[in-house]
């Protein structure tokens, strides 16, 4: 079975009847458009934010401890809330030589966050709130939906507290994380197509030089054979005019 772009034929009917076109071109200037509106974009890969919360969720429970100066033991520091380090696990960017880096508005909603859990411990001594009520108050609504996890988790309409929305919210944070998986695999799904345009433009270029190059080598190559043509009829009429000078100069000589 034949696969398109496996010979160069297909290559160049792919790129002038395909990726060339009025529609393709309109989706793909559609797709930088709205990559370039985005404010935030996710670090966690190709795993979803949805098992990263889970993962986080059903992980064994961490004692961090640090050194006290001036003393050899260790003591034990409060680990950060689970919507802290989700945010961070989620947002934060690794460059290629291993450093990390923040996008501004993530490290602003970042510190945001952290200031939230400060301010629950200093006002109620602990810390319980979960990802999407914490996300609600430190990154504020966005269109109906909660800030960080996606439109599939949506803040609570003014008013509607209780114990009904307590037992909802971990099923409204599992659809939310289910939808930012979606979101994640989209953009990345549009990340892609653009790398593939560019090499296809890329490839497109390479093959019009290959062709200019090959244009100019048969050029060059009927240029050399009509030249080679000339000087070997040229020869041959040199050649036959001295043989034509020697015979009669052989002919005088018998006469003679």
């Amino acid at each position: 079975m034949n696969v398109v772009g496996e010979t160069l034929d297909q290559w160049d009917w792919l790129i002038d009847n395909h990726w060339s076109t009025e529609k393709q071109e309109h989706i793909s200037k559609i797709n930088t458009e709205n990559k370039l509106k985005l404010t935030e974009t996710p670090a966690n890969g190709s795993r979803s934010t949805a098992r990263i919360m889970y993962d986080m969720m059903n992980e064994p429970p961490v004692v961090p401890t640090q050194d006290l100066e001036g003393s050899s033991e260790l003591v034990q520091v409060e680990q950060e809330p689970i919507y802290v380090r989700l945010f961070e696990k989620t947002k934060k960017h690794k460059n290629k030589d291993g450093t990390a880096c923040w996008e501004p508005i993530a490290e602003k909603n970042y510190e945001e966050l952290k200031k939230l859990h400060e301010t629950q411990i200093q006002e109620h001594g602990e810390d319980t709130l979960n990802v999407k009520d914490a996300y609600i108050k430190a990154l504020k609504r966005k269109s109906g939906y909660v800030r960080g996890l996606g439109p599939g988790a949506r803040p609570p309409k003014k008013g509607k507290t209780g114990e009904n929305n307590e037992r909802l919210s971990t099923q409204v944070d599992t659809l939310a994380a289910s939808n930012e998986e979606l979101r994640v695999s989209n953009e990345q799904l549009k990340a892609s197509n653009e790398e593939l345009k560019a090499s296809n433009e890329e490839f497109k270029a390479s093959n019009e030089e290959l062709r200019a190059e090959f244009s100019k080598l048969n050029k060059d190559a009927i240029e050399r054979e009509k030249k080679m043509r000339e000087d070997m009829l040229k020869l041959f009429q040199d050649m036959r005019y001295k043989f034509c000078s020697l015979f009669i100069i052989i002919l005088r000589i018998i006469n003679d």
